[in-house]
């Protein structure tokens, strides 16, 4: 996403990953433990591309 932003000209570009998606499979306790792990590895790693959600922040000057 970082490079697609450059390439239409954005800059001071900031991507900020969220890993908590566990919540989905509170109904479940083995499937929510699991992806609760899975989530945490992600994160300890910073497996960006395996995060549950983002917010980026970019700046585009005239």
């Amino acid at each position: 996403m970082e490079g697609l932003f450059r390439a239409s000209g954005f800059q001071e570009i900031r991507i900020k990953a969220f890993y908590r998606a566990s919540d989905y499979f509170a109904f479940f306790l083995p499937a929510y433990l699991l992806v609760a792990l899975y989530e945490n590895l992600c994160s300890l790693f910073d497996l960006r591309f395996a995060c549950s959600g983002f917010i980026i922040s970019a700046r585009r000057f005239a």
